[in-house]
């Protein structure tokens, strides 16, 4: 895994895309929790 620094080496729209995947995920995961019984 290659270390994360945006001065050297910007997020490409993969790399973008794969971020916004997770915080998306973590985000229904915890609002579904918070839904529950």
């Amino acid at each position: 895994m290659r270390q994360f620094d945006p001065d050297s080496n910007p997020m490409t729209d993969e790399d973008y895309g794969i971020v916004l995947g997770l915080f998306i995920g973590i985000y229904l995961g915890l609002l579904a929790v918070s839904l529950l019984p």
